[in-house]
Order: structure tokens, then C-alpha cells, then sequence
């Protein structure tokens, strides 16, 4: 059964890459960004289309997992 947790950790990951995906989508289509590594303090270069379309890739799975989390939590109540 998931929690009004999971739901609300999905949303606030879901707003997080919007904001990314908005700032990206506002740069020019050759810049370079840093990314910086999961738990970690180091940054790298990286090509900032190629950040964009995972982002949206992301953005698009966390949305679906969303939906279905939503439903498995309506028809559990």
C-alpha cells in the first residue's frame, strides 16, 4: 500500500525537474552545465541537450509512476 508519502515525494521530485527542465530549456543548444554526482561534491561537464532530453525522460516516468501510484492508492481506500 503506498502512503500520501510516496505520493508527495513523487510530486516534489516531479516539481524539482520541471524547475530543471525549465532552466534548460531557456540556455542556448551548444552549452555546456555542470552535473553534479549523486552524494558527492564533485561537478562534471556535460552536454546540456543531452540533460535536457533525460530530464524530460525523467520527468516523463515520475509523472506515469505518479499516476499509477495514484490509482493504487484509490482503489486501496
Amino acid at each position: 500500500m503506498t502512503s500520501a508519502n510516496d505520493i508527495k515525494c513523487l510530486e516534489n521530485k516531479i516539481e524539482e525537474l520541471l524547475v530543471v527542465e525549465s532552466e534548460l530549456s531557456s540556455t542556448k543548444k551548444a552549452v555546456k552545465v555542470y552535473k553534479q554526482q549523486p552524494n558527492s561534491f564533485v561537478y562534471f561537464c556535460d552536454d546540456g541537450h543531452q540533460l535536457l532530453n533525460n530530464c524530460r525522460k525523467q520527468l516523463k516516468e515520475l509523472k506515469a509512476e505518479l499516476e499509477k501510484t495514484k490509482a493504487e492508492n484509490s482503489t486501496t481506500k
